[in-house]
């Protein structure tokens, strides 16, 4: 609606370390929205930059906002002003450990990708017509212990799929592997140790036609 003024918001958000963060999102609502009781609806979601600020136009000059920031707490901070600042706790960090057997980690770079499936808190970006945020998650394996500490923004459902790739080729050719998990992650703040299974006997099915 063009008759309705517009407000410029421009929010600092800092993370557990205190200092600014370099990245992550925040969705926000202008205040007085309607919401159902289980799913918090918002109108917008604002990437934050690399200065640790989002940035961003609405009609309301007060508005809610969640930081989707991984590794760092996730809450609704409730009527926030124009230059508002955000601080976020410490998070949750998933320890990833791979039960079973991996492939050589002198020849092979293992990479996990978490995919986030159902989240909480719920989070529903209904008034622009988005799904919500759905970004991917990478992490490097260390294949001498077969863990990883990955950060992420909520905790829930990720499904698990695996990429390797040969360590000592300088060309580029990675092996996908469709076979995957789901894993559920604790919503409380910490480090939460989570098992997966890599999927040894689909990566030897694809090795020998790559040769």
């Amino acid at each position: 609606d063009l008759g309705e003024d517009l407000f410029r918001f421009d929010i600092e958000v800092l993370g557990p370390s205190g200092e600014p963060v370099r990245g992550g999102q925040l969705a926000w609502r202008r205040v007085g929205a309607d919401t159902a009781l289980d799913v918090v609806s918002f109108d917008g979601l604002a990437p934050i930059g690399k200065t640790g600020r989002a940035r961003f136009l609405t009609t309301s000059s007060t508005i809610d906002a969640v930081a989707l920031v991984p590794g760092a707490r996730t809450e609704l901070f409730e009527e926030l002003y124009l230059d508002s600042s955000v601080d976020l706790g410490p998070g949750i960090t998933i320890e990833l450990a791979v039960a079973g057997e991996l492939p050589d980690q002198g020849e092979w770079s293992l990479r996990v990708v978490l995919t986030p499936e159902e989240l909480e808190p719920k989070i529903e970006l209904s008034r622009q017509g988005f799904d919500g945020p759905r970004t991917r998650i990478f992490a490097e394996l260390d294949a001498a212990t077969g863990k990883v500490l990955i950060p992420v923004a909520r905790g829930g459902r990720y499904g698990i799929t695996w990429t390797a790739q040969p360590a000592r080729r300088r060309r580029f050719d990675t092996l996908k592997l469709p076979e995957g998990e789901i894993i559920d992650v604790p919503t409380s703040p910490g480090v939460h140790r989570v098992e997966s299974t890599f999927p040894i006997d689909a990566f030897m099915r694809k090795v020998p036609r790559r040769r």
